[in-house]
């Protein structure tokens, strides 16, 4: 819902699997294909948590700067 032009509310999101990541690692380090998700995917994403995180202490938007 949107409060005050912003969003708040809890965003749906697709059920993952760590047992699926790490099973993903294990085949790439033993040479058996590549990542599903490439690191410079996750550097992205993480940055994404930190800066919302980051946005809901402060109470603020935070801007990307990379």
């Amino acid at each position: 819902m949107e409060v005050g032009g912003l969003w708040s509310g809890v965003y749906p999101s697709a059920k993952g699997s760590y047992a699926d990541f790490y099973v993903d690692v294990a085949n790439a380090v033993l040479g058996k294909g590549e990542l599903m998700v490439k690191p410079e995917e996750s550097r992205m994403n993480i940055r994404c948590i930190e800066l919302a995180r980051e946005s809901a202490e402060s109470g603020r938007t935070v801007e990307w700067k990379d």
